[in-house]
């Protein structure tokens, strides 16, 4: 049986995946205006958004999202889910790193 911690670490696994898809498209090439060393996603100049448009709020407005639409992009977490915020922000890693690989092998 899975914890509570669990689902919604399943959740925000998710939600990260939408998220990056949704940047692939509407941002090509995200992940490389992201900077792994200031990355937190609780703050709103350090999250994917506030280093991809300058601020949470106007990188919602250029995705075309509202701010109940932004915990299914991975783009915010539910108050009360802060303490997987850890994963979260992990997560959000590994998808910079995943698609900077990708570039580096595509490119080899």
């Amino acid at each position: 049986m899975l914890d509570l911690a669990s689902i919604r670490i399943e959740c925000i696994s998710r939600a990260v995946d939408r998220g990056s898809q949704l940047l692939d498209t509407a941002h090509p090439g995200w992940y490389t205006d992201v900077s792994l060393q200031t990355l937190e996603m609780l703050h709103q100049s350090h999250c994917i958004l506030g280093q991809l448009y300058g601020s949470f709020d106007l990188g919602l407005s250029k995705l075309g999202l509202n701010k109940n639409e932004a915990q299914r992009y991975g783009f915010a977490l539910d108050t009360e889910w802060t303490s997987v915020a850890w994963k979260w922000n992990s997560l959000w890693r590994i998808e910079v790193r995943s698609r900077e690989e990708f570039a580096a092998q595509r490119c080899a």
